[in-house]
């Protein structure tokens, strides 16, 4: 299991893995808008207060993107025109059990809809001297495993746990330039911890 700690910016919650992210080939007419995580052990980071560490991890981005002890998970592309809403949703919906109840010594599960996988949302609303503001929304859900509990009687359950990260934020892009959106400071069992950050960068079209 891990204890999450926000570091600076709203992050409330992390299409696959990668060892550095694509370059997206250029839309004709429109913005491509990619988003990554990047998971950087404690070890690559030098020892500073948090706000610190978010601008330093910022002025080096490239840098920390390209380590190769960083573990890099991208979000599904978005391609998306000036004032368009565009949803590139590649999250599977998974009927998963919440609570037990007993029932005649049974174990009678309620289960609720999970939507695990990868989502990458984007909103754009402005463009100004090659500046694009757009809302963009980030998220990712995994099933990690389950646990074993007693749900009295003797019976015994097993309850799936997931592990979660998602952004949801107005901000301003520059064309081909990473942004950091926030990040969390994650610690394993073991006792070994890393940071995860989320990341955006627009590519402008062809025709721009």
């Amino acid at each position: 299991m891990k204890r999450i700690t926000p570091l600076a910016l709203a992050l409330t919650l992390l299409c696959g893995c990668t060892s550095k992210p694509i370059t997206p080939k250029p839309h004709p007419e429109k913005y491509t808008f990619q988003v990554i995580a990047l998971d950087i052990p404690e070890s690559e980071l030098p020892e500073v207060p948090p706000l610190d560490l978010m601008k330093i991890v910022q002025a080096d981005l490239g840098a920390f993107i390209l380590n190769s002890k960083t573990s890099l998970r991208e979000f599904p592309l978005v391609i998306a025109g000036l004032t368009e809403s565009v949803t590139n949703d590649q999250t599977k919906a998974v009927s998963l059990p919440v609570d037990y109840s007993l029932v005649d010594g049974v174990a009678v599960a309620t289960e609720e809809i999970q939507h695990l996988g990868y989502l990458t949302a984007v909103t754009v609303n402005d463009v100004q001297s090659g500046q694009v503001d757009v809302n963009l929304l980030a998220s990712h859900k995994k099933l990690m495993g389950h646990d074993t509990y007693q749900a009295g009687d003797g019976v015994t359950v097993e309850m799936p746990y997931m592990e979660g990260r998602a952004v949801d934020t107005q901000i301003t892009l520059t064309p081909n330039s990473w942004v950091m959106m926030g990040g969390l400071m994650s610690e394993e069992s073991e006792g070994n911890q890393e940071y995860s950050f989320i990341c955006a960068r627009v590519i402008p079209p062809l025709n721009n």
